[in-house]
């Protein structure tokens, strides 16, 4: 029987930077003890925290990469900002009532990334719950987010909050009519949050392997792709070696955005 070792944020973060990554890296590498590999974990607690009791790139045998997901830029739709330039230029013109919202280091990294991409100058109001967070943008006490689509879909679909453009690198299968960042013509903000799997370091290249085929295979089943997308996130299932150039690519991005905004949890 697998043990399968996860502790996920609503951004899929640790709670506790130190566990349980850093008890799945000290575990014996049988191929029995897993951990679910979300991106707070692998890609923005390295950006964040001066030191990890763990190497995301050496502790352990990287697996795939289960599923994505994408931050949707939404405000209050009682807000007569209808666009992304809109935005831009409302917050360039009103800079001491420009601010966002958030709830944990992942949205409020690809804020600071959207701020430095854009010139403007929001200024940070972290909230603890996502719930919060809604409130916050509905009366008026936060000017946008960038939302987890998945919880924020309800939201949308009740013309409570605007969503007005995506993080990805392609538009969510489930706001067909939502433009991407880079389709609005703001490059360099495509933030794509993750949730993989890894083993500790030294587990058998044929159990690593055989994991691998499987996580690929179920990631493929209609059912199981139908579900994924249920929670607002998108199928993946990608090659160990694919999981493992998304994290090397991300932990310099993420590591650059909070050095600039000056952003340290230690």
């Amino acid at each position: 029987m697998f043990e399968v070792q996860y502790q996920i944020r609503g951004d899929g973060s640790d709670a506790r930077p130190n566990r349980p990554a850093d008890m799945v890296a000290r575990s014996a590498p049988d191929g029995y003890t897993l951990l679910v590999a979300p991106s707070g974990s692998m890609v923005v607690n390295p950006a964040v925290y001066s030191k990890l009791p763990y190497d995301p790139l050496k502790s352990y045998e990287l697996i795939s990469n289960i599923a994505l997901y994408h931050l949707v830029l939404s405000v209050s739709s009682t807000l007569p900002i209808k666009s992304v330039n809109e935005l831009v230029d409302w917050a360039k013109a009103n800079p001491d009532k420009a601010n966002y919202a958030s709830t944990s280091a992942i949205f409020q990294l690809t804020t600071e990334l959207f701020k430095q991409k854009t010139g403007t100058s929001f200024q940070h109001i972290p909230f603890k719950s996502g719930a919060e967070l809604v409130t916050a943008l509905l009366t008026g006490q936060a000017t946008m987010t960038f939302a987890d689509a998945g919880p924020a879909m309800p939201q949308f679909k009740a013309d409570n909050l605007r969503p007005l453009a995506s993080t990805g690198a392609t538009r969510l299968p489930e706001l067909p009519d939502v433009p991407t960042l880079a389709e609005v013509g703001i490059e360099g903000v495509v933030v794509e949050g993750f949730i993989g799997l890894a083993a500790p370091k030294g587990t058998p290249p044929a159990i690593v392997t055989k994991l691998e085929a499987e996580i690929g295979a179920i990631a493929k089943l209609p059912d199981v792709q139908e579900r994924i997308r249920q929670l607002g996130l998108i199928p993946d299932g990608s090659t160990a070696a694919a999981f493992r150039d998304r994290i090397s690519r991300d932990i310099p991005k993420y590591t650059a955005v909070a050095k600039a905004a000056g952003i340290k949890f230690d």
